[in-house]
């Protein structure tokens, strides 16, 4: 059984795994780059990470670790169909009517509806220092994505609406996995919940059609997507929302992903390293060393 606490233990794992996300965008360029399409990396990465997950928990507890109380069975389900499922549908569609930058910003916009259902569903008090960190870390985390440049020709309704329905489908992945309970094991917990989501791409794209879905050379970094910054990366995710005392501070810490994402892609893609990216990420780390603080905080 996992107790809460440890704090110190939870804020080192949420900002592992967020360290590792940021190898998700330098992947995903490369399958890209090898001819796969969205449906087809989002079927690959969850795909594959269910195999691994499965493989791993199998090795490790047997096969009787499956047998999953009803309650944690329903979080995988939300967690595997919602925040990697529909998740994955709506930023791609988000991205088709809207534009990647805009999608950007409307994605960092996910720690807002994290904090707002922890002070609904888990009744965590909202401090001064937590919204001021929040505020920080949205511009700060927008600033990185966009490079200070936002275009709105390619705004549409449709676009910004699933742009909210990504951030929304993201943002209560931290909620999920606390309501599932302490006593969850996130090995079992994550190998069900990318098989539900490998379930939810299929249904909604049937990505076997697509010829690029046996490319050795897209598989190749798919393996690697789904085994770092998925398997790897979301296992520790889980082991550190379920001792973090306040869900409300996960997103802000795991948001260390744009830092790293930008540090990578500048270093190995060559792309602009310009002063709104520096603000960005200045703004980032600051909004995690605000939500770090000890001490007292009016509410």
């Amino acid at each position: 059984m996992t107790k809460l606490g440890s704090e110190a233990t939870a804020t080192f794992q949420i900002l592992l795994a967020g360290i590792l996300w940021g190898l998700v965008g330098p992947l995903v360029k490369l399958m890209e780059y090898a001819g796969a399409t969205a449906p087809v990396m989002s079927f690959v990465r969850m795909g594959m990470a269910f195999v691994i997950m499965a493989a791993i928990t199998l090795f490790r507890f047997g096969p009787g670790a499956f047998r999953i109380s009803r309650r944690s069975l329903v979080a995988c389900i939300a967690l595997g169909v919602v925040s990697n499922g529909l998740y994955n549908v709506a930023y791609g569609l988000a991205i088709k009517h809207a534009g990647i930058t805009v999608s950007a910003v409307l994605l960092n916009g996910a720690p807002v509806f994290t904090v707002l259902a922890s002070v609904l569903v888990l009744h965590e008090g909202l401090t001064v220092r937590k919204v001021a960190a929040l505020g920080i870390n949205v511009l700060g985390c927008s600033l990185a994505a966009t490079h200070g440049r936002l275009d709105l020709s390619t705004l549409s309704v449709l676009g910004v609406l699933c742009g909210i329905a990504s951030a929304f489908t993201y943002g209560i992945a931290a909620i999920i996995t606390r309501l599932s309970g302490p006593a969850t094991n996130t090995y079992v917990m994550s190998a069900y919940s990318y098989l539900f989501a490998t379930l939810t791409v299929g249904v909604l794209f049937q990505p076997w059609d697509d010829a690029s879905l046996m490319d050795p050379e897209v598989l190749g970094y798919g393996f690697v997507l789904a085994l770092v910054p998925t398997s790897l990366a979301y296992l520790v995710y889980y082991k550190g929302i379920l001792k973090m005392r306040e869900t409300s501070k996960v997103p802000i810490f795991a948001s260390v992903e744009m830092v790293a994402t930008a540090l990578i892609s500048a270093c190995f893609f060559g792309e602009a390293f310009d002063a709104a990216t520096v603000a960005g990420i200045a703004l980032v780390m600051a909004s995690i060393a605000l939500m770090s603080a000890r001490g007292r905080t009016a509410k």
